[in-house]
């Protein structure tokens, strides 16, 4: 599935997520399923890793206690900790590495605390004096430990803490040589953590669910007021019919092209470009037919043109191409060259074959005037020369004396 940014207006998916959000556990839709589980592997990978490091650490630590109570296994204890505790850090880092997903890696927590309860057992079980205290008060930190580090599905949560619970109290059960008083006494000082831990998981699932809900309905309208901007733009500065920029568009592109000639010592050339023998195919075939030739004419003079060149529909068959950073006439006359020769081929039109030509005229900046007003005027002025000196030809601007041809195609 597509990312919400990048795309537009989606009135289906809205109310998708609408109707989630209000959900009371807030149900991730199944088409988002694996944008979700994308987005759980990238908030919370470290977060799992050093929950599963910390727990590591603290089960090593508990050799301290051993050390205290059970001193006569204290070299097991050592040993086993130490070697569960590297081989875990050492698998979890490889399987992090290898991009094993969020459900996966988060089954590792509950398989990891098994374990380390079944250690704890066969050291329990080995000692001459075994402490049922001890352990007791590590059931608690196991049970937390597990709880707080799951954050994808409740359920894991759920299954591994009811079989966790049944490991730990038949470990105390054997400890103690089967005393339900003692069992008794520890499940009431254990049930309390366990109810309180499980409410902990289910609020982090609950809160990942809602805040990822709530996230792509922010980006939802993120996008949508992106597309309703970039709508109200078009509809300002481009011709609905070709695409092109409008006359408003037009404007800005000038002025920056002018400031850009007047900074760096070049020219900045405007012109005219009028359409030749387009009004006969108006008034012959429609203009339906008129339509479709401009957006083809539109589309052949925008391939011709520079990269850096802004061609714009000025009305009806008129367009405007503003070339900045040139270095004379000559490169104006050259690009102006490339747009009639985009005309020399017949235009196919709904099933129709359509010749027509176009006639230019081109005003410089800085040389034919000095303001934008300036160089409309001449550029119109030198196509009327090329319009009425035998069109499909360019004309550059110049004095009263100068109203030669400069180009021609």
């Amino acid at each position: 599935m597509k990312s919400v940014s990048a795309v537009g207006y989606q009135p289906e998916l809205r109310r998708v997520l609408n109707d989630a959000v209000t959900r009371r556990t807030c149900p991730i839709p199944e088409d988002l399923s694996a944008q979700y589980a994308e987005h759980l592997g990238r908030k919370n990978r470290a977060y799992i890793f050093s929950v599963i490091l910390i727990g590591a650490a603290a089960f090593v630590s508990f050799a301290i206690a051993d050390y205290l109570v059970v001193r006569d296994v204290i070299l097991q204890s050592v040993t086993l900790r130490v070697l569960f505790s590297s081989t875990v850090l050492l698998l979890s880092l490889w399987l992090f590495r290898r991009g094993l997903g969020i459900y996966w890696l988060e089954c590792l927590l509950p398989i990891y605390v098994h374990l380390a309860v079944l250690i704890w057992l066969y050291l329990l079980v080995s000692t001459e004096v075994p402490n049922v205290s001890e352990f007791a008060y590590a059931s608690v930190i196991f049970i937390l430990l597990l709880n707080v580090g799951i954050r994808a599905r409740f359920t894991t949560a759920l299954i591994s803490s009811m079989t966790l619970s049944v490991l730990l109290f038949w470990c105390i059960w054997l400890i103690t040589g089967g005393s339900r008083s003692s069992l008794l006494m520890y499940a009431l000082n254990y049930s309390p953590v366990l109810l309180f831990s499980l409410v902990i998981s289910w609020y982090n699932v609950f809160n990942e669910r809602r805040l990822f809900l709530w996230n792509l309905i922010d980006e939802l309208n993120n996008a949508e007021l992106r597309d309703v901007n970039q709508r109200l733009w078009q509809q300002s500065h481009t011709d609905e019919l070709t695409g092109l920029p409008n006359r408003s568009l037009l404007q800005d592109r000038i002025v920056q092209a002018m400031l850009g000639a007047e900074r760096n010592g070049t020219r900045a050339a405007l012109m005219y470009v009028d359409l030749d023998e387009f009004k006969p195919v108006n008034d012959t075939h429609g203009h339906a037919v008129g339509d479709v030739l401009l957006q083809e004419a539109a589309r052949r003079m925008s391939e011709v043109i520079r990269a850096t060149d802004t061609i714009a529909r000025f009305g009806g068959d008129e367009f405007v191409v503003v070339s900045p950073e040139l270095e004379g006439e000559q490169e104006a006359v050259l690009v102006a060259n490339k747009l009639i020769a985009a005309f020399r081929e017949p235009f196919k039109v709904k099933g129709l074959e359509i010749v027509i030509g176009c006639s230019i005229g081109i005003a410089l900046f800085p040389d034919h005037g000095a303001s934008a007003d300036d160089l409309h005027r001449q550029a119109d002025r030198a196509l009327y020369k090329a319009k009425t000196g035998g069109r499909n030809q360019a004309v550059v601007a110049g004095s009263p004396s100068d109203d030669q041809t400069r180009g021609q195609g």
